[in-house]
């Protein structure tokens, strides 16, 4: 499997058996685990469907950050754009990458402009093709398996004119400092 990543909108996964109410997973956590392991969970529970809670997908990313190799956010390509009230990022990920969401404070719209993935939230599990777009509600972190090449494109309104001053507007750290609005994803 490819080199797993950390970066400010998108943290790497790992996944737990969905039979184990995360048992396995928290044991994961609590004792040296073989990283193969671990990414034979992040296989299977992709595959099964498993809808993970808010506290597995964080359990999840506490698993992540524990890897050794795991790629940050300046080790990859993302392009940064402002204009007239909006922010565009988009970022480029290999295929075999798995990735982890922030927390977004608003809604957005979410572009797949190249490649095809896994996307998993405490919502549902599904696959995204591209090309593909969507209103992305806010108070939703997200779980990625790049199966392609990938090109993924967020759009915000904001007058900030900084990537710095941006993510600090659009991203939030923990659920319970937003307001939850409605359905999570819709096309």
């Amino acid at each position: 499997m490819g080199n797993k990543m950390i970066c400010s909108s998108i943290l790497v996964f790992s996944l737990v058996n969905p039979l184990s109410d995360s048992k396995e997973l928290q044991e994961s956590v609590r004792k040296p685990v073989d990283r193969v392991y671990q990414e034979a969970l992040i296989i299977k529970f992709a595959a099964d469907g498993y809808i993970p809670t808010r506290e597995q997908i964080h359990e999840i990313q506490e698993i992540v950050e524990s890897w050794e190799d795991v790629k940050h956010r300046e080790d990859y390509t993302v392009f940064h754009t402002f204009a007239d009230g909006m922010y565009t990022r988009e970022m480029h990920v290999e295929k075999g990458e798995i990735i982890i969401g922030e927390i977004h404070k608003n809604d957005h719209m979410v572009n797949l402009l190249k490649g095809s993935l896994v996307v998993i939230d405490e919502y549902g599990n599904r696959r995204i093709d591209a090309p593909y777009s969507f209103m992305s509600k806010s108070g939703i972190k997200r779980i990625g398996f790049i199966l392609e090449d990938t090109v993924w494109q967020d759009i915000h309104r904001t007058d900030k004119t900084t990537v710095k001053d941006a993510e600090n507007e659009i991203f939030v750290s923990s659920y319970n400092e937003i307001e939850l609005r409605g359905v999570v994803c819709q096309e």
